[in-house]
């Protein structure tokens, strides 16, 4: 460090850690050697616009713009792909990530099901998706306005029942079923046959 005695008459020049300082009597100025790095903004969607730090032990801006910034602090070249909400009656409405692994993939298609244990099917759980129409059975008992939860949950907790019919939204009447059963019986409000398993 080099400095004269009489301070006002001074201009010093002083390396303290990474930061270059020049005083004089009317200037203090900080100059960075090196820039600190840039807390990225954490998104599992939105990319980063420019260069950051997106890993907690980084010490440089490793990620780069266009990138993404996981909220988990891993930075990717893609957006995270949504978790599907689970339920075993409910088909999805797009097409998310299911089943519990580190890949980045959407592995469930929209109108899947994915079932609360984390898989996905095609079918509703416990049931055979027989197409349009009323099932081909004798009829155990209608439910108005039940809805496919509801209808999905009263035939499976009764014993004779066999399957069941629901026409669609979130109040569609359902028509449990007995007996021998198939699919392929008349028209009615846009439901579908249900077999179960």
């Amino acid at each position: 460090m080099a400095s004269r005695s009489t301070y006002g008459a001074c201009t010093a020049l002083c390396l303290t850690g990474l930061t270059l300082f020049l005083l004089s009597p009317n200037l203090l100025t900080s100059v960075p050697l090196f820039a600190a790095p840039i807390p990225c903004n954490r998104s599992n969607t939105e990319p980063v616009t420019q260069d950051c730090k997106c890993s907690v032990n980084a010490t440089t801006n490793e990620c780069t713009e266009g990138r993404f910034c996981w909220i988990s602090d891993v930075c990717i070249a893609a957006a995270k792909v949504k978790d599907c909400p689970t339920s075993d009656t409910e088909a999805l409405v797009d097409e998310c990530k299911c089943v519990q692994t580190e890949d980045n993939i959407a592995d469930c298609s929209k109108g899947h099901f994915c079932y609360t244990d984390h898989r996905c099917n095609s079918e509703i759980k416990g049931f055979t998706n027989l197409g349009d129409g009323k099932c081909q059975a004798k009829v155990l008992t209608f439910m108005p306005k039940a809805g496919l939860f509801n209808c999905h949950a009263g035939c499976n907790a009764r014993k004779d029942c066999t399957g069941y019919s629901v026409t669609p939204g979130a109040a569609g009447h359902c028509m449990l079923w007995k007996g021998e059963l198939a699919g392929g019986g008349a028209p009615w409000q846009g439901a579908q046959c249900y077999k179960k398993q």
